[in-house]
């Protein structure tokens, strides 16, 4: 029988973790703010215009690649935002945007689709899910004042 030698076990995370390729992270509660508009997109293409709180992060030591936020009482994930989902690079205007995931959006039929336009500035918007330079600004399911667990990822 052949043995795992250490290339074959590295490549399947099988010999633990590895230091030098973390990436950066921080997790934090945040309390929901108020309201805004927002349109979601569902998996049909619908678009369907709802009003939601949202958290809001600032002074992150990076750019947020991915964030998670969870439901603090559960843990379960309410959505995730990853900068990949579309690759769109961020501008000064926030034209272009990447996706986020709601994985509780009881307002459409299927899992909520939603726009998060790419600022390459720190500029602080609260009309519209964002991500800017040293943080975020994401829309939740709850009501306003509710806590939510966020963890925001680096470069990967």
């Amino acid at each position: 029988m052949p043995g795992i030698d250490s290339y074959s076990m590295d490549n399947y995370g099988l010999d633990g973790f590895d230091r030098s390729e973390s990436k950066p992270f921080i997790t934090g509660v945040a309390i929901s703010s108020s309201q805004f508009t927002m349109d979601i997109v569902d998996r049909g293409g619908n678009t369907i215009t709802s009003k939601r709180s949202f958290i809001q992060i600032t002074g992150l030591p990076f750019r947020p690649k991915k964030v998670i936020l969870r439901n603090p009482s559960s843990q379960g994930i309410l959505l995730t935002y990853d900068a990949n989902s579309r690759n769109a690079v961020p501008n000064a205007s926030g034209t272009n945007f990447n996706l986020v995931y709601d994985l509780n959006d009881s307002s459409t039929s299927s899992t909520g689709v939603w726009r998060v336009f790419e600022y390459s500035n720190d500029t602080v918007i609260t009309t519209s899910p964002n991500i800017t330079e040293h943080g975020f600004c994401l829309p939740t399911n709850g009501a306003v004042s509710t806590s939510w667990v966020w963890e925001a990822y680096g470069e990967y």
